[in-house]
């Protein structure tokens, strides 16, 4: 059951190769919120920034939420947990106990794993005589260690064989087809914790 979420005067600045901005509209998704929700896709990256992502935060990434009744949302757990909050019952974010440490536990290990892989992807992009190879292994380690082999480390891992993958679209709002083409955004890997993780790309995001 939804508390007034309307959709309008909610648009979403969405970078189709940053797995933060994914995860905020499989989020959206999950929670039945994506058909009412404008997502504007834009061209960003931490060299070359965008004027409109920077208008929309100062910190000048994706995601963003800009809203008409109140100021912008940014950084994709906030954002994540603002739609949470319009769904009676939802499970993404627990409102207390020991179920919400484990959500948000879950939530950051999938954000550092992300971290993780993009920071070997832009190692990896850099001119051979300016890598750090110590940089990318001590980043692989993250990633192998037995305490985070779990699907989410396992996706991230994947990821890093795809960085010839092309960049795609975002699903249009209210399309019948959203939810496919969101999940395949995502390499088809989501859970109710609002994790994706995939980092073939050199996303400006968080």
């Amino acid at each position: 059951m939804l508390r007034a979420w309307t959709g309008r005067g909610c648009e979403a600045l969405y970078l189709a190769s940053s797995p933060y901005a994914r995860k905020s509209l499989v989020c959206a998704h999950e929670l039945g919120l994506d058909r009412a929700l404008k997502v504007v896709s834009v061209e960003t990256s931490p060299i070359r920034s965008s004027p409109e992502v920077n208008r929309a935060t100062p910190l000048g990434k994706v995601p963003a939420l800009l809203r008409d009744n109140g100021p912008n949302l940014f950084d994709s757990a906030v954002i994540c947990e603002y739609f949470n909050s319009f769904v009676v019952g939802a499970t993404q974010f627990p409102p207390t106990g020991e179920e919400r440490w484990r959500s948000l536990r879950m939530h950051a290990l999938a954000d550092g794993l992300c971290d993780a892989a993009i920071a070997i992807r832009r190692e990896r992009s850099r001119p051979p005589a300016l890598r750090w190879p110590d940089w990318e292994q001590a980043h692989l380690r993250k990633l192998h260690r037995p305490t985070t082999s779990s699907r989410v480390s396992r996706y991230c891992r994947m990821s890093l064989s795809r960085l010839g993958r092309s960049r795609r679209q975002p699903p249009s709002a209210g399309s019948s087809s959203a939810p496919s083409a969101m999940i395949s955004i995502g390499e088809g890997h989501a859970t109710h914790h609002g994790m994706t993780a995939s980092a073939a790309a050199l996303p400006c995001s968080r």
